[in-house]
């Protein structure tokens, strides 16, 4: 997760991030976004993990050395393009 450099509000986006990041809010952000939580405190409560589980589906995120360095700075440079930054 990433907070905008200087946002209006910063310590309304701190306790967003907080939040998202906590046991209770972390579901609630994996449902939002369709996908798996990796935080392994609510892997067994986020509706995506338990899905998955219930089909036999088994995942695991994929390994650092599996993303080398220039993937990542060409997912950054597309992003920042999309985003206009």
């Amino acid at each position: 997760m990433a907070i905008a450099k200087d946002p209006p509000h910063p310590n309304a986006a701190k306790l967003l991030v907080d939040f998202l990041t906590s046991e209770e809010g972390a579901p609630i952000y994996s449902e939002m976004l369709g996908s798996v939580s990796l935080n392994p405190r609510v892997a067994n409560v986020a509706r995506c993990n338990r899905d998955m589980a219930k089909a036999g589906i088994k995942w695991s995120p994929l390994p650092t050395e599996f993303q080398p360095d220039e993937w990542v700075k060409i997912a950054e440079d597309t992003w920042r393009k999309i985003l206009g930054r």
